[in-house]
């Protein structure tokens, strides 16, 4: 079933043990496109161009390829 509002994603850094806020680029990767909506997780390829914030204190984004695997929905609490 497909959601009617955009998933929150969350990107998982391994080495770290946590969970940072992820945002998906459109195709291009261009910067200044707007962000893909995803409603449901299958829309996502399995590698595709991401931003995830690194640090909420200085908003520091990394842009990466992301694999489908390292992503999950953003638990509500």
């Amino acid at each position: 079933m497909e959601n009617q509002f955009p998933l929150k994603l969350q990107y998982n850094l391994e080495d770290e043990y946590r969970w940072c806020e992820l945002e998906i680029l459109n195709n291009d990767g261009s910067f200044q496109k707007p962000i893909k909506s995803i409603y449901k997780l299958d829309d996502l390829s399995d590698t595709f161009k991401a931003r995830y914030l690194y640090s909420n204190e200085t908003m520091l984004w990394i842009y990466i390829n992301a694999k489908k695997e390292d992503v999950r929905i953003k638990p509500r609490w």
